[in-house]
């Protein structure tokens, strides 16, 4: 999910975070784009709070906004614009419910700015995947890239407001060895699905 940051924007000046998890990808932008503003959106006040407890989330009000809401309540009330949105959400169950709609993915279009991406994790393997798909495509004009699956079924759909890039491999990979070095990173493995795909 962090592709983008490779092939778009390196310093997004604006994130929005739906689905805080273990805060992983909170960790890796506060730490790496130190002039991003995260916004987190969060529909289980208990994930924040173990979050914050047992997976080291940075406490910088500065910098970072986490909001207690439903992701597809706050995307519909929101007027803000982001240069990255990032979506990984799922209920125990692993369903992403709404998170999946039409209206949902609309809405991202419109909050996301000229020149945003958007990253969003999707199960390949639940029934309803490629109906997903169409819905994200169709909320993006098709200027989309769904990454090959990953051996776990998880699908990496990428999207962005302009003409999505060509691939230029060779830059890319070029780009991928000092972004490794620069964050520890290795993205040369998602380059090569995005190339596949």
């Amino acid at each position: 999910m962090t592709l983008p940051l490779l092939v778009g924007q390196r310093q997004p000046r604006h994130v929005l975070q739906i689905g805080l998890g273990a805060a992983s990808l909170t960790r890796f932008l506060y730490r790496h784009c130190p002039t991003t503003h995260l916004t987190i959106v969060e529909i289980d006040d208990g994930v924040i709070m173990a979050a914050r407890q047992f997976f080291k989330m940075p406490s910088d009000p500065q910098r970072i906004t986490v909001i207690h809401e439903d992701g597809v309540s706050f995307m519909q009330r929101s007027h803000a614009h982001y240069d990255l949105i990032l979506v990984d959400g799922f209920d125990s169950k692993a369903h992403a419910g709404l998170l999946e709609s039409q209206v949902f993915y609309d809405d991202c279009r419109r909050r996301l700015d000229d020149h945003g991406w958007i990253a969003i994790n999707l199960l390949g393997k639940s029934r309803g995947f490629q109906a997903t798909v169409a819905r994200f495509r169709h909320a993006f004009q098709n200027q989309t890239q769904i990454l090959r699956p990953y051996p776990d079924g998880n699908v990496v759909a990428l999207a962005t407001v302009p003409a999505l890039p060509s691939p230029n491999m060779i830059q890319w990979r070029a780009e991928a060895v000092h972004f490794k070095q620069d964050t520890g990173l290795n993205l040369a493995a998602t380059l090569s699905r995005f190339e596949a795909s």
